[in-house]
This record gives structure tokens, sequence and C-alpha cells, in this order.
């Protein structure tokens, strides 16, 4: 039988680099791999096997507050991919990083003909030394290149430059590895570190602490490498926090202040691509713009276009104050200054982008964060969102989209309808007008149910929601959490808006029009990926990375990695556009997903054998136990009966369970038949239509061709009846004609061979003749003359230069003294030609 397409990722689990018992020498190799477990799990219930291992709880004293229920939730995300290698972090007490080659180990694969026993025993990978991490990693970034890897604990950052020889050898051994510390000059703890996309080299690395401040690291520079810091709230010059509408700051107020997470904007190389969103614990989303490393790619076409742009929004806004003319005056500064710069740039191509300088404005001037941002319509009181987790931008085409990610689960699709633009802090104040807060249309809530307890969970919820972009599809993002992973695709619900947004339309009128555009029918499509299982009995399962593969030699598909620690894989379908979703509408919280996990797993509880008795020492063994006195023995069997009884009422709610599913699924599967028959009857209606027109085309087709071949049996009958044979005369002539051309041919032959000959004597002796003349040429051009000779005829070609220099200049002081003479006579003449007259 033949495995499935995604074997060499769903084997990932039984591969040699998440295990701490391993080692990177290979003289280990042996030991590591004696008899290796080749049973494959199923991905949809992935349950844990050895709790007792679990490797991230770490014990020890944390000087920034060891009290769980004071501190957030850690964001992790501890696995990255670049170009078919993976990089995976072991937490232990001293963070292990290891590197995977997934082409190493597909090829593997395909040389064992699927072989997986065979695979394992060649299965390598590589250890990075980095000595100076002596912290818990929480988060892993590689910039584009692949070459720079930053390792993110709770207050500090580590980049680590990774060796070329990584990318092509796959033995297994420690690499050594330079690395070095960011100096962050903050106390505030670490929410998330991303690299910016606009960098010139791939080398700058943003920072964002929970008080709201953004650091601009260039990692090239060595680790006092700062090279600008924005604030979300507040700034260091002492500007107060930004508090518009807010009574105080008690208990969850507290909230409102404490990043959590930020995002770059849509890459469309203007304004969107230089913004940068933050979100609070609280909910509230804030925007900076510009953000931008000191060298920038950018292209000088989309600047033309946003210098167009730009002056177009000032003709709307010229009834506004003195705040937005100044603000209006610096935007075109800025994007003057770049404009000016990309043109000095000779050797690009057009459409190409361009390095960029920082501008000046951007040095001189401080950035202003807009925000807090409004949601409209408002979110429903009885749905939970609070505790904000994470934000994302999707990459689409001309409507920036984000999504905000919250502990319970749920997720808000908002629109970014004004779209970004750049603001300073300037010491015009802006009027009431200008200074109202900006807004989001939410476009859809969805619930992910995660709020609520898991099944054998032990009343543990969801801690953490992270949200991945899909760099093949821009309208595709994936939510991890610690019940598995959904995918969620919006492109059914904005698909239609994104041409609504590209037109030029004011704020209000475009806002109206999406509004009418949208309808309840539409929403996003949310489907369970993969589950780390319904019958869980373990809380350390969650899944703490999630990549997205891409490359061509390894397929469109997915990799994760939970607490376990375990990697899984699958391959990932296409996205369709326009599918029809499986899930149930709802009310309040937009929409939950209606399908459960497949049902061909059995549970776990269904797998594990009755509980057995053990009899104590001195226990009667041929004695019934009705007649039995022995006060231990009693003992044990009513513990036997009490551990029946659980086991039987486990396995009794397990079937309950399984029955309910079962109902669920049935339900489901009715509904989805339903759509396809409804789908069905749809396509058989246009098919009829299309045929009855395909018919009628048809017909004029065969009518307007039968016209054709009449008018052409027309044509050809004039045609022939105009065109007549040659008579018998005509015929003689011709032959005639050619007599008298072959005999005129035979009698100049000889005179025409003699011709020939005297020519190519004619030729060969004006090449001899030119010879000569060049050679003596040459030698008449070419005297010996000595130091003397040659310095009196420069002196002589000087003096004669400066002569006709001099008669030029008395020529042209001739013609204009003739001028004016003629000038001058002119004018008398004019003058005596009335006294004449009189």
């Amino acid at each position: 039988m033949l495995p499935p397409p995604g074997f060499w990722l769903q084997s990932l689990s039984l591969h040699p680099v998440l295990d701490l018992a391993s080692s990177a020498d290979d003289s280990n190799f042996s030991q590591v791999h004696e008899a290796p477990d080749t049973t494959l799990p199923d991905l949809s219930i992935i349950a844990p096997e050895y709790t007792e291992g679990n490797i991230l709880d770490i014990a020890g004293i944390d000087l920034h507050g060891d009290c769980r229920g004071s501190r957030p939730p850690r964001r992790e995300s501890l696995i990255v991919v670049h170009e078919g290698l993976a990089v995976v972090c072991l937490i232990s007490r001293t963070p292990k990083i290891r590197l995977l080659n997934l082409r190493k180990w597909k090829g593997l694969l395909d040389e064992t003909k699927d072989d997986l026993q065979a695979a394992l025993e060649h299965a390598d990978y590589k250890e990075l030394a980095v000595p100076g991490v002596n912290f818990r990693v929480n988060q892993m970034e590689l910039n584009g290149t692949g070459r720079y890897l930053a390792l993110v604990g709770d207050n500090d950052v580590t980049v680590v430059v990774l060796p070329r020889a990584i990318w092509t050898d796959a033995k297994r051994e420690v690499v050594p590895t330079t690395s070095m510390r960011l100096d962050l000059m903050n106390y505030s703890q670490i929410a998330k570190v991303q690299w910016h996309p606009l960098s010139e080299k791939q080398t700058h690395l943003m920072v964002l602490s929970t008080d709201g401040t953004l650091w601009m690291h260039d990692v090239t520079a060595g680790a006092h490498s700062l090279e600008r810091s924005y604030h979300f709230i507040g700034s260091s010059d002492g500007l107060p926090p930004s508090r518009t509408n807010r009574a105080g700051m008690f208990g969850p107020d507290l909230d409102e202040e404490e990043f959590v997470s930020f995002c770059s904007g849509r890459n469309d190389g203007k304004w969107g691509s230089m913004t940068v969103y933050g979100v609070t614990r609280s909910g509230d989303a804030y925007s900076l713009c510009p953000v931008l490393p000191k060298r920038s790619i950018l292209k000088p076409e989309i600047l033309e276009e946003l210098r167009m742009e730009n002056a177009a929004t000032q003709l709307e806004q010229s009834s506004l104050g003195q705040y937005s003319q100044t603000q209006y005056y610096w935007r075109s500064t800025m994007i003057d200054e770049m404009l000016v710069e990309s043109r000095h740039q000779l050797e690009s191509l057009p459409g190409e982008p361009v390095a960029v300088m920082q501008p000046r404005t951007t040095i001189t001037l401080k950035t202003k964060a807009l925000g807090p941002h409004l949601l409209r319509p408002a979110a429903d009181v009885g749905v939970d969102f609070d505790n904000a987790t994470d934000i994302m931008c999707l990459q689409t085409s001309s409507l920036d989209v984000l999504v905000l990610a919250f502990r319970s689960g749920m997720l808000r699709v908002c629109m970014d309808i004004e779209g970004p633009k750049p603001l300073w802090h300037i010491t015009a104040p802006p009027t009431q007008e200008e200074s109202a807060l900006p807004f989001f249309m939410v476009a859809e809530d969805i619930d992910l149910a995660l709020s609520e307890p898991r099944i054998g969970s032990h009343g543990s919820r969801n801690e953490f929601t992270s949200l991945v972009s899909d760099p093949r599809s821009p309208h595709v993002l994936y939510s991890y959490h610690s019940q598995g992973v959904h995918c969620i695709n919006v492109e059914r619900l904005i698909g239609g808006l994104e041409s609504l947004a590209s037109s030029p339309a004011p704020t209000n009128m475009l806002e109206a029009k999406i509004l009418d555009e949208m309808g309840d029918d539409l929403a996003s499509e949310v489907t369970l990926l993969i589950s780390t299982g319904e019958t869980v009995e373990s809380d350390e399962a969650a899944v703490i990375g999630f990549a997205v593969i891409t490359e061509t030699s390894l397929g469109y598909s997915y990799i994760l990695m939970t607490s376990l620690p375990q990697l899984y894989g699958d391959v990932l379908a296409v996205p369709v556009k326009y599918r029809g979703r499986s899930s149930t509408k709802g009310k309040a919280a937009g929409y939950t997903p209606a399908l459960e996990a497949p049902l061909f797993q059995s549970p776990s509880v269904m797998r594990k054998s009755a509980p057995g008795i053990v009899l104590p020492d001195g226990a009667p063994i041929n004695q019934p136990l009705s007649k039995s006195t022995h006060i231990p023995t009693l003992w044990a069997f009513f513990e036997h009966i009490k551990a029946r009884r659980s086991d039987l009422l486990d396995r009794h709610y397990a079937v309950l369970d399984l029955e309910r599913r079962v109902i669920h699924q049935e339900v489901e599967m009715k509904k989805q038949q339903g759509l396809i028959q409804l789908w069905e009857d749809l396509i058989d209606n246009r098919a009829t239509e299309q045929i009855e027109k395909m018919q009628e085309k048809l017909e004029k087709l065969r009518l307007k061709e039968y016209v054709h071949r009449k008018r052409l049996g027309l044509m050809l009958q004039i045609l022939m009846d105009e065109t007549q044979p040659l008579t018998e005369a005509e015929q003689k002539w011709i032959k005639e004609l050619a007599a008298l051309q072959k005999s005129f041919n035979d009698k100049m032959r000889p005179f025409k061979e003699k011709v020939e000959s005297q020519l190519e004597a004619l030729h060969e002796k004006r090449d001899n003749l030119r010879k000569q003349r060049d050679a003596e040429y040459a030698t008449a051009q070419a005297p010996d003359l000595g130091d003397t000779q040659r310095r009196r005829i420069e002196a002589a070609l000087k003096q004669e230069y400066a002569l006709l220099v001099t008669a030029t200049q008395k020529v042209v002081r001739l013609k204009e003294t003739a001028r004016k003479v003629e000038d001058t006579l002119r004018y008398h003449a004019v003058q005596k030609t009335p006294q004449l007259q009189q």
C-alpha cells in the first residue's frame, strides 16, 4: 500500500531532532536509534504519551515576577522554516537550538522507498552552540535572508549569525556560531520582535516592549545597535500618555497601556509598508507611521503615485486647520526627499526597487501614534473580547485588513477604511475635527470556541492565541493555540470589497458602499486544521510553533511543534475561491465550526485494559471471597471495585460522547448534502442555459458559413470565366522565346568568360597598388623626429592655433561692427524719409 502524500511530514514525529537524550555528536548515533518505534500518530488527535517527560516546566527564580497569576501568558513561537531548513528550540535549563534539513529528510524517504526504519538510521540534524543564551526562549524570528536568528526571552534578545555551511551539509554535529545580546535600554518585558520588511539588507529588528516602546535595531552594528525608538503611548520626552475617553487606571484599566503584540502594515510600497500596528491587552489598537530603517527598499514609481495621492488628499482636506496643513507640508517634504534620492540611483532599472536613505524628516521629527482606534459596530457585551494576544495585517491587494486575536478564541476581522497616514508631533494644536479618534470597521467576529475547557483538561483554558500568515495565499491565515490550529480564509468575506477600496472616494462614501456590499451570507471560511485531541488528559499538548512551507521541492505544506515536544506536519490544500463553508452561523459571535474531529480514532479509554487487582500479602488463595475475613484482602477487592466502577463510567461517558459526535456529524452531513444538492441544481440549470445558448450560436455560425461558401463559389465562377487557357499561337511564341534565349546564352558564353578573367586581373592589380600605396604612406607619415623637432612643431601648431583664434575673434568683432553700422544707417534712413516727404 502506498503511503499518504504527506508521509515525510507525518513521520517527523519520530525524527530525533527533538529528543533530548540524543546528541549532535556522531559517537552517540548508534545509541540513539537502537529500536525506534515506527508507528505513526493520528494527526487528528494528538495525545501525549509521556506527560512526565515535559521539558517546559522549569524550576527556578524569576527576578521579574515568579507568580504565575501576576504575569501574562508567554508568546511561544519556537519553530521557523526558511528554504527547506527548520530551526527548532528545545526549552530546558540551557535552551538547545537545532536545525533540521527538510530536503534531506524527504530525500532519505525517497531513497529508501518510504522505509521509515531505514530512514531513521541516517537521520541527521545540527545543533547550534550559543553560549550566551541562559534565558528561557519564548520566540524565534529568522530574517528574510536566513542569516540572522533572533532568540527572544522575557527581557533579553540575542541575535545568532547562522553559518553558511548549515545550508548544504547535513552531517550531525555541533556548529559554533557568533552571537550578540542586544542592549535594549529598557526594563519592561518584551512583547514581540519582528524584522522590518523594508530593510535593505534585512538586518533591522523591531522590538516591542509591554510599555508601548518600539525599538529599531540594526544587528550589523553590534550590541549597541539602536537606531531609533518609537512610542505607541507617550514618549521619552515626557509627553503624557494618551488616555482619551478614559476614566482612570484602576484594575483592568492597566491592560489599556500594556502592549502584547504588533505587526507591519500592508506591503504596498506606500504608507502601509511604513506602518506598524500595535494592540494592548484590552484590545485597543494603535498605529505608528512612518517607521523606517536607515536604508529602505522602495520603488520610485510607487513614490510618484504616493506624491499624487498626497496632493489629492490635501485638496479634500483644504478646509482643515494649521495642524493638517503642517502635517501635509512634512509629508510632501518626506516624499520629495525620497524621490530625489531614488533618482540618483542611475544603475537601477525601471520598476526596480532602490535603496533610499532615511529622510531627514523622520530624523528631526518624532513620529506620533494614532489611536486608540474605535471599532464600529461596537462589540456585544456578552462576548469575551478581553485579553487580546495578537494582531496581524493581511497582505491583500488594496484593502487594509487586520485581524485581532483574543485569549478566549475570538477573532475580529477589521478593515482600516481611512488607511494609514504619517503623523508627527508638531507645535500647532489640532482642532476638534482633526483630533477625532480613528476607527476600524468590523467585518466579522469569529469564535474558535476556545473559551470553554476541552474534555479531560482538568478545567484549564487557552492561554495564548497566535496568528500566522500564509506566504502563498494573502487571504489565508492560521491561528494556533493550546487546542490545535485553525485555518481562516477571508476571501469570501472581502473578495468583492477590494475593488471598492481601490476606487477613489471619500471615507464616508466608501464606508457606505462597503456596508451595502456586505451581506449576511458573506462569512469567512474557518476549518479545524489539526486538533491536539478531544480526549487529551494533559494540559501540555499545546501548539508552541507553526510554520507554512511553500518551497517547490517540499510542496505546499505546514509543520508545527507541540509542547511535549513533538513535530507534526501534513500537506495543505490549495485554497479555492468561494468554497462552501462547513459551519453554522451565529448571532453575536459570528459563527463556530460545526465539524468534529474524525471518528476513525477510538478514544484512549477504550484502548486501556481493565484495572487489575493486586492482592496483599497473606491473602487466602483458595478461599471464596464471601467467606474471607482477611481485612486487607477485602479492602483490596473494595478498591478494585471502585477502580472498575470509575473505568466503566469513563467508558460510558466516552460512548455518550461518541454518540453525540455521530449525531452531530449526521446533522452536518445532511446540511452538506443539501448544500451539494443546491450547487448541483444550480450547475444543472446553468448548464442547461449554456447548452441552449451554444446551440443557438451554432445555428448562427452554420448559417454564416453557408453564406460565405455561397459567396466564395460565385467568386470562383467569375474568376474561371474571366481566365481562359492559352491559345496555340501563344504557346508557340513562348517556345520560340525560350529557344532564342538558349541560343543567345550559348553564343555569349566565351565572351562572358573572357570578361570575367579580365575583371579578376584588374581587381588583383588594384589590390597590389593599394598595398604599395599604404606602405609608402605609412612610411611618410611616421618620420623619425627628435625631441627638439617635436617641441618646435608643437610650438608652431600652438602659434597657428592662437592666430586662428585671434582671427576668428576679429571676424566676430567685425561682424558685430558691421551689424551696428547697418542698424545706424537704417535708423538714419528712416529718420530722413519723413523730412523728404515734407
